[in-house]
Order: structure tokens, then sequence, then C-alpha cells
């Protein structure tokens, strides 16, 4: 009950009423980027400074993922996650499997990344990337970083990083609204 009250503050303080600068760029993407409403999944791709996949490989084995979340039948698990991590990397064919098994396929997407990630292929899939958007809305005074949270909290289904802080902040607010998010951790 404490960490549900923590939570519920931590985003009436954060997220109840952000800057109107974030709320604008919020509302141009949505409108004119991802048809008009909230229905959108979004990605949280994070390298951690290149490191991700040592990490994750060392902390983290495909045991710890559940095959209701994540497609732990994919050739990505058979590989060297010490050097590639599909929840590091992210390629568009795994995010795509990942959302074909929540019936999330034909969603539209949203990325966020930091900047290290290679987004070409969602944008060859008309993925939004708000950083890759030319338009004085998206860069008005504000880091963007705290766009694309808006954004990942406020999407229908959620893809995340589970080694990033960034992540863990969404994923808890968009526990307390009651959204989906995966992958969720076991037996760490």
């Amino acid at each position: 009950i404490e960490i549900s009250r923590y939570l519920l503050r931590f985003y009436a303080a954060l997220w109840s009423s952000p800057k109107d600068v974030i709320v604008r760029a919020a509302e141009y993407l949505v409108s004119n980027h991802l048809n008009g409403n909230f229905q959108y999944s979004s990605v949280h791709m994070r390298q951690l400074e290149g490191g991700c996949s040592k990490v994750m490989g060392h902390v983290s084995k495909p045991t710890d993922f559940s095959d209701k979340e994540l497609p732990m039948n994919r050739e990505e698990w058979k590989t060297n996650l010490h050097k590639w991590h599909p929840l590091c990397d992210m390629d568009y064919e795994f995010i795509n499997a990942v959302f074909t098994m929540h019936k999330r396929n034909g969603s539209f997407i949203f990325v966020a990344h930091d900047a290290r990630s290679d987004v070409r292929t969602y944008v060859a899939h008309n993925a939004v990337v708000s950083s890759l958007i030319q338009n004085d809305e998206l860069k008005a005074g504000y880091d963007s970083k705290y766009l694309d949270m808006f954004m990942c909290i406020n999407s229908d289904f959620f893809v995340l990083n589970p080694r990033s802080t960034f992540s863990l902040q969404i994923m808890a607010t968009r526990l307390i609204l009651s959204l989906p998010s995966v992958p969720t951790i076991h037996n760490n």
C-alpha cells in the first residue's frame, strides 16, 4: 500500500500536468503521426552507452522472461546474448513478433531511443521517432526525453528495456494506469 501511494504521488506530481510545451508536442505527434488517438504501441530502445547487451547477457538469461510476453522461440535468443541481446538491440522483426503475440500488429509505433540505436528499419515501416521529425512543436524549450517518456506512458502497449531506469519509470507509471508493458522480469 505504501509503495502504491508513493507511485500515485509520483504520477500525479510528474505527469498529471506536464509543461504545456510537452503537451503541445505530444498533441502534434498524436494528431499528425499516430492517427489522432492513443492506440499506438511504444518501444524504448536503450543501448546503455553501448554496453546493454554485455550487461543484459550477464544479469539475465532467457528463462527470466515469459513466453507469454516475448517470442522466446525466435533465433535471437539462441545467439551470444552478451554481444547481441534482443531486448537491447530491439530490431524491428523481433519487436514486430512481440506486437503480433499481443495482437498489436498493424498498430502505429512510437520509438523512444537514446540516439545510439539504428532506427532506419522502424522508419521504413512508418514508426514515429520524435527526434527525427522536423517541426517547431517538437523543438520548443524542453528536454526531448520528457516527450519520449510522456508518449511511452500514454501508449496502449509498451516494450521496455529491463535494464533502463527510464523504462522502469515508464513501466511504474503505466502500472498505476493499468496499461500493459512487457517484459516482466522474473527471478531478478
